[in-house]
Parts: C-alpha cells; structure tokens; sequence
C-alpha cells in the first residue's frame, strides 16, 4: 500500500501519526458587561455539558487545595506570633 496508510490488516504503519479528535469549551467572561460568552468545538451537547461538569470538578478541587494550604499557612503564622508573645511575656 503507498503512502504509509493502514496495511491490509487494518494496522497502522510505523511512525504514522494519528489523529484525534479535540473537543474544546471556551469560557469568556467580560467582567464590564457581566456577560458569559461560551464557544468551541465538541462532539455533541452532551460531550460539552460533561466537559464543564469535569472543569468545575477541578476547579472545586484545586480551589479546596489552595483555601486548605492557605489555612494551614495562617496558622502556622498564628503560631509563630503567641510563640513570639509567650516569650516576650516570660521575659517581663
């Protein structure tokens, strides 16, 4: 077969690259008019509702991620002050 295409067995030939489909969802949020505008390409509606629900799961996740380390972070400084305090208070 010319070209490099599928062997008769169906099989792709070495080094052939292939192609894959890519579902994009684009979100534009213009903050001066308070519109959402949401573009792209997908398969179907069903695919670009999934693709959302996947990103707010991420979103969700990686938002918890950071308030906990922010957390963490604030109270580790809490800590460090009364560390601070007690000891100045002990020197009195």
């Amino acid at each position: 077969m010319s070209g490099g295409g599928n062997n008769s067995e169906g099989e792709r030939g070495e080094g052939e690259a292939t192609t894959q489909e890519l579902d994009v969802v684009t979100l534009t949020y213009n903050r001066v008019t308070d519109k959402l505008d949401i573009g792209g390409m997908f398969t179907s509606y069903d695919r670009a509702l999934d693709m959302l629900e996947r990103a707010r799961r991420s979103l969700d996740a990686t938002w918890k991620v950071q308030f906990m380390k922010q957390q963490q972070a604030e109270a580790i400084e809490r800590e460090r002050v009364a560390g601070i305090v007690r000891r100045i208070g002990e020197r009195r």
